[in-house]
């Protein structure tokens, strides 16, 4: 429903320019000479202003009417018409004056202003209903059609437009007949009567292909309606066919209205069939042109319909990014209108201002106390514009907090969380750069950890990493003193240490958990002054909700250490000591064999859950949260069954990938993997050399593969075993891809590919 209306209000604007047509009186210049006509109707009305000739005048004004209205600056166009029908009642032209007021009531129907359309309406209804002007009639029944469809009352819109077609084709008016029947083509549309529009559209061809010379305009008026039809119908292909044709003869007419719609109408087409690249080119202009005409309610509209295609398109980021723009342009729109408000009192005031001057020897008294009301209500009503504006502000704030709040919750380490909050500061605040910094205690240093913007060309990667001693430059300072910063013009500041560029202005936050710092938000702009206090507050807040996060995580990895200490000094020397009896007694010459036997089990379950026990021990431990202990692991374990077996091991890995940090499951079930892929190698292949690589994608992707050279196996002949499937689960597990293959004599190869965060 609401892209339907979204269609009806762009429609509404074009057709109140296609429709601006006053008879006898009227100038009306093409989309495409709309800057010519408006130079022609400026020459007449200086010319007509020197033969002091008020008809030409009038005429001139409403041909820069017509000319503003097709270039959609609509309250320009209201201006001159008013202009206009003020010469026509003072030379009582009253044919003229009720033209005028048709064309008025058509620009507001455009600027969905209904009740002022009326007014201009019922004027021109009643002076066509006493003189029998048939043709001013057909207008007014064209017009009330508009004002139902807007008002949502289709059925009644039908009917008025069904009237005014009659009269159209009876005084071989052909060109406002097509334009009447587009307006009945879309009351159908949005009563769900496809069918029937389709009908009404060919009827307006017909009549079409009998004029001479053909109007271009109108032709593309009714491909379009064609495209509105077909896109209703969900016929993507048609709509997107007939909208093209629209689009090219529009842009020869320079109808800039037009031309929006059209490239609206093709990206929400575009989008429905999932062509996404070219839907984003179409939106993105439309957004563009609306956005030079300062159009907000359009800008709404198309705000809406990029965020559910990046939505459908996966690209949060951006579909994030014009949800904020849709709330920004309600914002404005909910100002603006605060704002006509107060000025429609103030022009109250004035037009009462000026009664109480003719009467002022009769009432000095009241004039003032006028005077004091009105300044008393523009008193109130700036007030409450100020606390809605600043309402609005803090509500946007704390969607930025809560957006913070809520992406921080799912990062597991202090890595994950600085990279989190370099990444938002972009993205929710619109800096240029944001770097995190870590204390490194032991040498008293600040090192880069985390970025994002020229300093983070990829992943996570930070080129030239940056150490500042605590107490050296503005970010040194801010860890030293634990007091935020804002420098308004580094210039003046003989602290500021350059990094890979000079730039303007800095704002460095420092992270403070538990009275202890443990690292600095910084940030600079090529823009002198761009940080404000506001940025300063949130900045503050940001690391407020970080330190909150991390005294979680602290608290945690201490559990996990004291879990991982208890579970290898208590239970594992316990399972050594089990492990340890059972062989000595294993050693006795006079044992039972029966014994022997249960001896022999309780030594092998005592070896197995003491390695699986070990495993669990380096799991939950937080010093083997990095890849670089994982890979260490993965070695000396392999090593240890390859080389009784006389298999050769070859481990490789990336460059950089040591660093990275992953949590206890995913750690867990790379190596569990891992373990059992060799295992399989070792047991069932007779392989003779197994290949290990480890490497990170750019596109912040983990792959470890291992390759055996040995017999190999039918992958379709052969059935799956708890290993394998145990492989498979937890590749699941980990939200991962995991890609086994083999043949007979060709060995086998596994390849896992997983997300690092």
């Amino acid at each position: 429903m609401l892209k339907r209306f979204t269609i009806t209000v762009f429609i509404s604007l074009r057709l109140m320019v296609a429709m601006a047509q006053v008879p006898a009186t009227a100038y009306s210049p093409m989309p495409g000479n709309a800057d010519a006509a408006m130079i022609i109707a400026k020459k007449e009305l200086k010319q007509a202003g020197l033969n002091k000739d008020e008809p030409a005048k009038a005429k001139a004004y409403t041909g820069m009417a017509l000319a503003y209205t097709y270039k959609g600056q609509t309250d320009s166009a209201l201006l001159f018409y008013i202009k206009a029908k003020n010469i026509y009642l003072e030379n009582k032209n009253e044919a003229a004056s009720a033209y005028t007021d048709i064309a008025l009531a058509k620009v507001f129907i455009g600027q969905f202003k209904i009740d002022s359309a009326l007014t201009y309406l019922l004027r021109a209804d009643s002076l066509s209903t006493v003189t029998g002007n048939i043709s001013m009639q057909a207008d007014v029944n064209w017009m009330k059609g508009l004002v139902f469809k807007n008002k949502q009352d289709y059925s009644t819109a039908a009917g008025y437009f069904k009237k005014a077609m009659a009269a159209f084709y009876q005084q071989n008016n052909f060109s406002k007949y097509i334009s009447a029947g587009c307006n009945l083509s879309m009351a159908y549309r949005l009563m769900d009567q496809n069918d029937s529009s389709l009908r009404i559209l060919a009827q307006c061809l017909s009549v079409f292909n009998k004029q001479s010379p053909p109007d271009s305009l109108l032709y593309a008026n009714i491909r379009e309606n064609y495209a509105d039809t077909y896109l209703e119908m969900g016929n993507y292909a048609m709509a997107l066919h007939y909208f093209t044709e629209a689009l090219a003869q529009f842009k020869k007419q320079k109808s800039t209205v037009d031309i929006i719609y059209q490239k609206y109408s093709i990206g929400r087409t575009l989008t429905g069939m999932n062509r996404f690249k070219e839907a984003e080119s179409y939106l993105l202009d439309a957004y563009t042109l609306c956005d030079s005409l300062k159009n907000h309610k359009y800008l709404v509209w198309i705000s809406n319909v990029l965020q559910e295609m990046y939505s459908k398109k996966g690209d949060w980021k951006n579909a994030y990014f014009y949800v904020q723009k849709k709330a920004d342009w309600n914002d404005s729109i909910g100002i603006i209108n605060q704002i006509e408000k107060v000025n429609s009192l103030n022009r109250k005031f004035e037009n009462a201002n000026k009664e109480k001057e003719i009467s002022l020897l009769k009432s000095k008294n009241q004039m003032i106390l006028w005077i004091f009301i009105a300044g008393i209500l523009a008193l109130l009503l700036t007030s409450l514009l100020i606390w809605i504006y600043d309402t609005q502000r803090k509500i946007r704030e704390q969607k930025t907090l809560n957006y913070f709040a809520t992406s921080l919750y799912n990062q597991n380490t202090v890595d994950d969380v600085f990279w989190d909050i370099a990444k938002n500061c972009i993205s929710q605040l619109n800096f240029e750069d944001c770097v995190i910094y870590s204390l490194d205690e032991s040498r008293n240093m600040l090192i880069q950890k985390a970025a994002f913007g020229p300093k983070n060309p990829d992943g996570f990667i930070i080129t030239n990493v940056l150490e500042i001693p605590v107490g050296k430059g503005i970010v040194g300072s801010v860890a030293k003193s634990f007091k935020p910063e804002i420098i308004k013009d580094t210039r003046n500041d003989n602290r500021y240490l350059v990094d890979d560029i000079s730039r303007k202005s800095e704002i460095a936050v420092p992270i403070i958990v538990d009275g202890k710092l443990i690292g600095v938000i910084d940030s600079e702009h090529s823009r002198a002054g761009f940080f404000t206090k506001r940025h300063l507050d949130i900045l503050q807040k940001i690391a407020d909700t970080c330190a909150k996060k991390l005294t979680r995580n602290f608290v945690e990895e201490g559990l996990r250490k004291k879990i991982a200490r208890d579970l290898h000094d208590d239970i594992g020397s316990t399972l050594s000591s089990i492990n340890i009896i059972s062989k000595v007694a294993l050693q006795q010459s006079n044992i039972q064999e029966h014994l022997k036997n249960q001896l022999t089990s309780i030594k092998d379950y005592s070896l197995h859950i003491m390695e699986s026990m070990g495993d669990m021990v380096w799991a939950i431990n937080p010093d083997n949260d990095s890849i670089e202990s994982l890979i260490s692991k993965m070695k000396e374990w392999a090593a240890e069954i390859c080389e009784p077996r006389e298999v050769q091991l070859y481990f490789e890995s990336s460059a950089g990938i040591e660093n990275i940090k992953l949590d206890t499951e995913k750690r867990k079930h790379f190596f569990l993997i891992f373990k059992e892929a060799i295992n399989n190698a070792i047991k069932y292949s007779q392989c003779k050399n197994i290949h290990v690589h480890m490497n990170k994608t750019a596109a912040a992707i983990i792959r470890m593969s291992i390759m055996d050279d040995g017999i190999g196996f039918n992958m379709q002949d052969h059935k799956k075993g708890n290993g394998l499937l145990n492989m498979q689960a937890r590749a699941q597990q980990l939200q991962a891809e995991m890609n086994i293959t083999s043949a007979a004599g060709k060995g086998t190869h596994v390849e896992l590919t997983s997300k690092i965060i």
